[in-house]
């Protein structure tokens, strides 16, 4: 892998040492000429709302960077030159309070400070040393009022706060990043600023930095010789990619006698790292997990952003990616070598959890087209690869999905590798638990998108595993008797909802899935009883239609094959079998996907004057419960 990042870096034209990289800055604190503070501005007003609205704040800028090789005795932070987070700017932190101790708020100041000295008439440096030698915290800013919240006191009343939790640090979160304009003109856009950053104040850190870094040798991953190194630069912003401080071999007498790594290897090989990380159509979160991914032909890079589509499977983008090759993308760029790697993102030390072998792109197209047509949902928007992962365990904040199950789901995706039985387990478990608590009818509901989500993967289980598509198209010709029970008992549950006007507060989809899906001799005589009443008390035309369907010469609507009712799918069971004693684990996974295809058919209506029973009352035909209500939740 390190060889093949290597090339990748330089088809970039990327090193590693690069002075200036792309990253968001989120507000702006303006100044005047003599350091005066004018307001605190964010760079822009679009935010990314809980539900996953709206646009992410911060906007991408090629700002001042750092180099952090990683070294053991060296520290994986050091202080940003003219950017920064507030708890790294102010020395009393973001409201005066709550400071960060350490002393990375002299680390800022003192690079201003050393700078202004090597720069003494410029005017940029000037004004905010004269702001940081006034300024002891945030809140002493002239706030904008986006960050002010109406909180109320211990006596009742109102009263308006500043809110600016943003710039907190959370966890490995450092808070938003805050930079400095002057003017008008931000301060990392200075062409004497830029100039002297870029020729020596990043090049006296690298320097610093490397200057244990003596020894000249080779290494297996790039022709010639350098400096080797003992450890190496640091992707995910501190973690660096190789450490050699441990002699991981030391039990069979190696010491650090382990493969040797050039710096300059590892300095590519981090920046490739870090390029594909930061791009969306080259990454994909998996949890506690990064997917990195890549093609190459010819030492040119190659398209594949069609990965992304896993994440964020907007229903256009899709249908385009299905029906047509993705991006005009020529036949003979379909042999280009496709890379993934598997890492593990946030801090701590660098652990690659996968590396599969290069594939040729056609062949990742092909099954990721696949894939799509196998989770297909009618005619929603698909499923995205993660909340596939969450519909897998309880709904809860505190417990995640496995790593594992976010790499089952990846590699069935790009590679078409059988999804484990374990998953289809755990996701067939979690149905019965979740139905068991009451069928929520809403399609809005958290529990109508989990639900969807789980019959999403079992259909992606019987298409990698047993090359079997489930859809629509062949809901009505299937004729597995698990499958079978699954429609049964989704319209035993329209029927007794319609006898309840929909006021009940269970159902026999909430009462009986689980018995009804694992034992359904034992479930399903009860239910039919049940079934019974609630026609007779729906009564009518109406009755008639959910009992005996609609024969197609009798449709409004052209249908190809009579439309089934209740009598006419209990009749499909063979004669001498009748219900199932009991269903395995694979059989309850046919039965979801039955269950909700039965819960997402459209009736039709009868001709007029064409069902015995009478003609169907409009004002109450309200039988078609679909699944087709549009996304309105981003699935990351």
């Amino acid at each position: 892998m390190i060889a093949e990042l290597v090339r990748y870096a330089d088809s970039k034209g990327i090193t590693g040492i690069e002075p200036f990289h792309a990253r968001p800055v989120h507000w702006f604190i303006d100044l005047d000429a003599d350091g005066n503070p004018l307001a605190l501005t964010p760079t822009t007003r679009a935010t990314k709302t809980s539900k996953g609205g709206g646009e992410e704040r911060g906007k991408t800028m090629c700002i001042p960077s750092n180099y952090l090789l990683g070294a053991p005795n060296q520290s994986n932070w050091r202080a940003d030159f003219l950017v920064g987070p507030a708890n790294e700017i102010f020395p009393k932190g973001v409201d005066g309070e709550n400071p960060l101790k350490s002393d990375r708020q002299k680390g800022f100041r003192e690079l201003i400070t050393s700078t202004q000295q090597a720069l003494p008439d410029n005017h940029t440096l000037q004004a905010i040393k004269r702001f940081l030698d006034a300024a002891t915290s945030l809140d002493r800013l002239p706030l904008p009022s986006i960050m002010s919240k109406t909180i109320k006191d211990e006596n009742g009343r109102e009263r308006t706060k500043n809110d600016l939790s943003c710039f907190c640090k959370k966890g490995d979160y450092p808070g938003e990043t805050i930079g400095f304009r002057i003017e008008g003109t931000p301060a990392f856009k200075d062409p004497e600023l830029v100039s002297w950053w870029r020729d020596e104040g990043f090049r006296g850190v690298y320097e610093n930095q490397t200057s244990e870094c003596t020894e000249i040798g080779n290494d297996a991953f790039q022709p010639g010789t350098g400096r080797i190194t003992d450890s190496s630069p640091c992707i995910f912003g501190n973690v660096p990619i190789v450490s050699f401080g441990k002699a991981p071999f030391s039990s069979f007498g190696l010491s650090k006698n382990t493969a040797r790594l050039r710096l300059d290897t590892a300095e590519k090989a981090s920046a490739a790292i870090n390029a594909l990380n930061g791009d969306k159509t080259s990454s994909l979160n998996l949890g506690d997990q990064k997917a990195i991914f890549w093609a190459m032909k010819d030492g040119q890079m190659v398209d594949c952003s069609f990965i992304g589509l896993l994440a964020e499977p907007d229903t256009l983008a899709v249908r385009d990616f299905l029906n047509s090759p993705w991006g005009g993308m020529p036949p003979n760029l379909d042999t280009a070598a496709f890379h993934v790697a598997i890492l593990k993102s946030g801090t701590g030390r660098f652990s690659l959890r996968s590396s599969g072998t290069p594939k040729e792109l056609g062949e990742v197209k092909s099954s990721i087209q696949t894939y799509f047509e196998a989770i297909r949902l009618l005619e929603d928007a698909p499923i995205n690869l993660g909340r596939m992962a969450t519909a897998t365990i309880a709904k809860s904040k505190k417990s995640k999905p496995a790593a594992r199950t976010y790499t089952a789901l990846f590699d069935a995706a790009w590679q078409g590798k059988p999804i484990p039985h374990q998953l289809m387990a755990a996701t067939v478990n979690r149905q019965s638990l979740e139905l068991a608590k009451g069928y929520v009818q809403s399609n809005e509901s958290e529990f109508f998108w989990r639900r969807k989500a789980r019959t999403a993967l079992l259909k992606l289980y019987f298409k990698t595993n047993h090359d079997k598509t489930m859809n629509e198209n062949n809901h009505e010709t299937e004729n597995n008797p698990a499958y079978l029970c699954g429609r049964v008992l989704a319209l035993m549950d329209i029927i007794h909802n319609k006898a309840h006007k929909n006021t009940t507060a269970s159902s026999p989809a909430g009462r009986f899935y689980g018995a009804a899906s694992s034992t359904p001799a034992i479930a399903f005589p009860r239910l039919c009883k049940l079934a019974r009443i609630h026609l007779d008390k729906i009564g009518g035309e109406f009755a008639h239609k959910l009992e005996h369907g609609v024969p197609k010469e009798k449709s409004v609507t052209p249908i190809d094959r009579d439309f089934e009712g209740l009598a006419q799918l209990i009749a499909r069971f063979e004669q001498d079998a009748s219900w199932p004693r009991t269903l395995s684990l694979e059989e309850q996974g046919r039965f979801a996907i039955g269950f909700y295809y039965e819960r997402c058919r459209k009736w039709p209506n009868y001709k007029k004057g064409t069902n015995p029973k009478g003609d169907d009352d409009e004002a109450s035909d309200k039988t078609e419960i679909t699944s087709s209500q549009p996304e309105s939740e981003n699935q990351n």
